[in-house]
C-alpha cells in the first residue's frame, strides 16, 4: 500500500528535530478482496491489498504514540457496498484514537460510504460527484442463440427463478424485474442508513443527496456531505509520509497464546465433492467452488485440533448467501 505525491516529503526531508511523521498518507485503490486466497498459486496470481491486512495495519497505526492522524486518499477505489461498509467502519474505529481525514477525487456512492467513517471528509475542487443511486443492467442472449442455430432450453421452477433467463429470452420478465427492483430499493435503504449514521445526518437529507442531482464539490459541501473543498497539497504538512515510508517504525504485533481461531473458508458456489477452482471466467462454472467434502473436513480438522480454541466459517458465496437470508 504505497502512495506517489511528488510533494509529499521524503522521510529524510522531516523539519529539523523531527524524527518521525506526524501524519500518514495511506492510498485506497483497487478492489479490497476480504482475506488472500489459501492456494499458494491463487494468492500469487493475485497480489491485492486486502480487508484484513488493511485492518491489521489501522490497529497498529491506531496504538502508535507519535501519530497524530491519517489521509486517506481514495484513488479509483473499486470494491463492492460490503467491502466499503468494512473500510467505513475501520475508519471509524480508528478516529476513536487519531485524527482521520478522507480526501475524495472522485465522490461516488461507493467512495462515499467507505469514506463516511472518517472524522473529515474532503474533496478537490475539480472532484467528479456522480450520488446517482444505484442500478444494474442485464444482457439478454436468447435471440441471438436463435440466430446462430442454438436452443437453450430454461425449465424454470417458478417465476423468480431467473438466472437462466438471460440465455434463454431476449428481455427482462416482470417478476425478474420486480425482484431486482427489490433488491436496488433494499440497497439504497441501507446505504443511506449507512452514511446517515456516519455523517450523523438525517436520513430525509442523505436521500435528497441522491434525487439532488448534485455535480461538483462545492455543491457537495453545502449539502453538508464535506467538511472542506481543498486540494491535497493542502492538507499535507512537512511531518507526513506515505505508509510505505513509516513500515519500519510501526511495531511488530506481539503474538497471541490464548489459542488459535481457525478459519475455514467457503468461497463460490456450493457443489458435492471437492473444492476446486476454474481460472477460466466461464458462466456458473468460473471461479472457485466450495466443495462439501473440503469444507467438512476442514471442519472436522478444526473440531478435533486441541490447539484451536474458536472456528470462524468465512462464508463469500451467493448461494449461501440465499440460504442464509431463507
Amino acid at each position: 500500500m504505497s502512495i506517489n505525491i511528488p510533494f509529499l516529503p521524503r522521510s529524510s526531508d522531516l523539519p529539523k528535530g523531527v524524527s518521525r511523521p506526524t501524519w500518514v498518507v495511506i492510498d485506497l485503490r483497487g478492489d479490497y478482496p476480504a482475506r488472500q486466497p489459501q492456494q499458494p498459486l491463487r494468492a500469487l496470481l493475485r497480489r491485492d491489498e486486502t480487508l484484513e491486512a488493511l485492518q491489521q495495519r489501522l490497529d497498529i497505526l491506531a496504538e502508535v504514540d507519535w501519530l497524530h492522524g491519517v489521509l486517506f486518499r481514495f484513488s479509483d477505489l473499486r470494491v463492492s457496498a460490503t467491502a466499503a461498509r468494512s473500510i467505513r467502519d475501520m475508519l471509524a474505529r480508528l478516529g476513536e484514537k487519531k485524527r482521520v481525514v478522507a480526501y475524495l477525487p472522485q465522490l461516488s456512492m461507493t467512495s462515499l460510504l467507505a469514506a463516511s467513517g472518517a472524522g473529515e471528509l474532503v474533496a478537490p475542487d475539480s472532484a467528479e460527484v456522480g450520488l446517482h443511486g444505484f442500478g444494474l443492467e442485464q444482457l439478454y442472449l436468447g435471440d441471438f442463440l436463435k440466430k446462430n442455430g442454438i436452443g437453450f432450453e430454461n425449465l424454470r421452477v417458478r417465476e423468480y427463478k431467473s438466472a437462466l433467463t438471460t440465455l434463454s429470452e431476449n428481455h427482462m420478465d416482470d417478476a425478474n424485474r420486480e425482484q431486482l427492483q427489490a433488491y436496488l430499493d433494499a440497497c439504497e435503504n441501507a446505504w443511506v442508513h449507512d452514511v446517515a449514521e456516519s455523517l450523523g445526518q438525517d436520513e430525509a437529507q442523505v436521500r435528497g443527496w441522491i434525487e439532488g442531482g448534485l455535480t461538483d464539490a462545492h455543491e457537495a459541501f453545502q449539502a453538508g456531505i464535506l467538511t472542506k473543498v481543498a486540494y491535497e497539497d493542502e492538507l499535507i504538512g512537512p511531518a507526513t509520509q506515505p505508509l510505505s515510508a513509516v513500515l519500519d517504525l510501526l511495531p511488530t504485533p506481539a503474538p497471541r497464546k490464548a489459542g488459535r481461531v481457525a478459519v475455514v473458508t467457503l468461497e463460490g458456489n456450493i457443489v458435492t465433492g471437492t473444492s476446486k477452482n476454474n481460472p477460466l471466467p466461464l458462466p456458473f462454472t468460473g471461479g472457485p467452488s466450495a466443495g462439501s467434502d473440503t469444507v467438512i473436513a476442514a471442519l472436522r480438522h478444526a473440531k478435533e485440533d486441541e490447539t484451536t480454541k474458536a472456528i470462524v466459517l468465512y462464508v463469500n458465496s451467493g448461494v449461501a448467501r440465499r440460504w442464509l437470508r431463507t
